[in-house]
């Protein structure tokens, strides 16, 4: 049975993977960049750092440096994520409500920095469900690197085999089996992404509370 789940953010807490690809896109254009928003859904769970020198790379632009390329970056995502622009994933406080009555403990690992998922937990007032946060910032790899996953087990204080975990990406799912983790594909955002190697694949949090061999 299961004792702990750890959720992503972006995607799983939120619908804010849409943000970050209009972000991105905003961004792109600017430097005369088309660039598909299909590709860039491939950068979905990855640091700002990680995402934007991936980006850099993939389009060789070369005309600015990596800081200022953030800080352009940081811009065009800051008029897509105002907090009345922000609202909860359909269902999750249903599924938190329900979690909190088996006794299951809660986390969160994200590749976002701690000031950004702290300030979400608080405008969806759900910041005292969760045991432990841990964000992109707080380890030296991000994902698809295990690093996040390995960090919030510890502070959990369970072992891998008692713990599952919610992603909504590609990146994020590879992050956490490699820390040897039951992983649960969510595919409840506007942008679905790959999941294909997770544990199992749900809709929504509706469907993923049927899951009756986990709870």
């Amino acid at each position: 049975m299961i004792k702990g789940i750890i959720f992503d953010c972006d995607g799983v807490l939120t619908d804010t993977e849409p943000k970050f690809t209009k972000g991105m896109m905003d961004h792109l254009h600017a430097l005369g960049i088309q660039a598909d928003p299909q590709d860039l859904e491939t950068f979905c769970g990855m640091t700002l750092r990680r995402s934007c020198e991936e980006v850099m790379k993939r389009y060789k632009i070369d005309q600015l440096d990596l800081d200022q390329f953030i800080e352009d970056e940081q811009r065009c995502y800051d008029r897509y994520f105002q907090d009345d622009q922000m609202f909860p994933m359909p269902g999750l406080i249903e599924f938190l409500d329900f979690l909190q009555k088996q006794g299951i403990q809660l986390a969160v690992a994200t590749s976002s920095s701690t000031a950004y998922i702290q300030h979400l937990l608080d405008l969806f007032q759900i910041k005292d469900r969760f045991s432990v946060v841990v964000a992109g910032d707080q380890v030296e790899n991000g994902k698809p690197a295990p690093d996040i996953y390995y960090k919030a087990m510890a502070e959990l204080g369970l072992p891998g085999s008692v713990l599952a975990v919610i992603e909504d990406s590609e990146n994020g799912i590879a992050a956490a089996k490699k820390a040897g983790l039951y992983t649960i594909g969510f595919k409840a955002s506007e942008i679905v992404q790959n999941t294909a190697q997770a544990d199992v694949e749900v809709r929504d949090y509706a469907e993923l509370m049927q899951l009756k061999n986990l709870f």
